[in-house]
């Protein structure tokens, strides 16, 4: 089973518990957002650093609709480079990467 098949599997397996917490009562499963920490090995390489944003943005709205929310919050965490300038920089790619954009 690859990664995208199991996330699906345990969302679907969650949504459809109706009694989460296992005291015979009917619960809801409300997702509140997707929490997002990945993508520092995208910029060690520069074509992965091209497209990350792209999709990551894809991602995330795939996700979205998985959970049924094409509007859930996203929060993005993001690894910095130690080297705070080109030639101490560790990863060479990660300006190209574009986090600073937004995630629709």
């Amino acid at each position: 089973m690859n990664h995208w098949d199991n996330f699906q599997t345990t969302v679907r397996s969650a949504l459809d518990n109706n009694d989460t917490d296992g005291d015979g009562e009917a619960d809801t499963l409300v997702p509140a957002g997707i929490i997002w920490m990945q993508g520092e090995a995208d910029a060690y390489h520069e074509q992965a650093s091209k497209v990350y944003l792209a999709n990551l943005t894809s991602l995330m709205n795939d996700m979205k609709m998985v959970f049924g929310d094409k509007e859930l919050p996203i929060i993005l965490g993001r690894i910095e480079d130690s080297g705070k300038t080109p030639q101490t920089r560790m990863m060479p790619y990660i300006e190209c990467m574009g986090c600073s954009e937004k995630v629709r």
